[in-house]
Formats: C-alpha cells, sequence, structure tokens
C-alpha cells in the first residue's frame, strides 16, 4: 500500500508541478541489503522476483539518470 501512496502522490505533484522544475519522480524500491541477519535476507530474496535483495550502489544509475538533463521529457515516473 505503501508503494502506491508514493506512486499516486508522484503523479499527483506531476501534475500539479507540471512544467515546473525540478520535475517530479520517485525511486520506488525494494529492499536494499545492509548487513542484514542471513536469514532474514534469504527470507525476504525468497520472495523477490529477482531472487535477492538488491545491493547499496544498484540504483545509482537510475537516480543519475533522473537528476540529469537526459530526462528532462520525464514527469510522474516510477
Amino acid at each position: 500500500m505503501t508503494k502506491a501512496g508514493v506512486l499516486g502522490l508522484t503523479r499527483y505533484l506531476a501534475t500539479y508541478y507540471a512544467g515546473k522544475k525540478p520535475a517530479r519522480e520517485c525511486a520506488n524500491t525494494g529492499g536494499v541489503f545492509n548487513d542484514h541477519d542471513q536469514a532474514f535476507a534469504q527470507a525476504y530474496s525468497a520472495r523477490t522476483v529477482l531472487g535477492r535483495m538488491a545491493e547499496k550502489n544498484e540504483m545509482n544509475g537510475a537516480l543519475l539518470f533522473l537528476a540529469s538533463d537526459a530526462s528532462a521529457y520525464m514527469t510522474g515516473g516510477t
């Protein structure tokens, strides 16, 4: 429910502030491994599409893209 709320808020803000800088985007990640207990990480990973938790730096490329002019025509995306 939380992710749906974040997506809805992002789309609302993108529409409300259309044409103004900065654009409204969101990065809606799953679990990011941060020295979690091995049992927790395995149980969590077993329920994900990729079968693992994200590493700390795996969102860097997407975030850099969203922060750059390359995404100038995007707004309200996840």
